[in-house]
């Protein structure tokens, strides 16, 4: 049995609002995020592009390489694209990292009717969902 005192039920039922409201929110802007992380193999690093809709907290896209360049991103969104063929505009949140603010991608973006994001405001909570729902992922292996 859990008890709580009453500061730490409005902790918890502040946090049960938030997620709930960027729930909400996720699914009305039609919200995906993108992010590369490294993998260790025998053989050397492998990078790893995901693309995940904010709503459902699914892995719509995802691309590996053994090399951190645009097209890999590009491959994870791509893949997205085809897995949901969006009706509407999605905004896509990412890092400002060189793959993202290059003009590959920006291109990429604007032809296929995405809206770019990367604002530093949301860096922190881009960066816990995709730590959360990666170690979903690969706990279940």
């Amino acid at each position: 049995c859990m008890t709580f005192s009453r500061r730490s039920t409005e902790y918890v039922f502040g946090i049960i609002l938030k997620v709930s409201v960027f729930s909400i929110v996720a699914h009305l802007l039609n919200l995906a995020i993108t992010d590369i992380t490294y993998i260790r193999t025998h053989e050397g690093w492998l990078y790893l592009a995901v693309v995940i809709d904010l709503f459902s907290r699914l892995v719509v896209g995802w691309s590996m390489k053994s090399r951190m360049t645009t097209d890999l991103v590009l491959d994870a969104l791509l893949m997205a694209l085809w897995r949901r063929k969006p009706k509407n505009k999605v905004l896509i949140h990412s890092d400002q990292g060189s793959q993202y603010t290059s003009h590959e991608w920006q291109a990429f973006l604007k032809q296929h009717n995405l809206e770019c994001s990367m604002s530093r405001s949301l860096a922190q909570y881009t960066a816990h969902a995709m730590i959360m729902l990666l170690q979903k992922a690969f706990s279940s292996y």
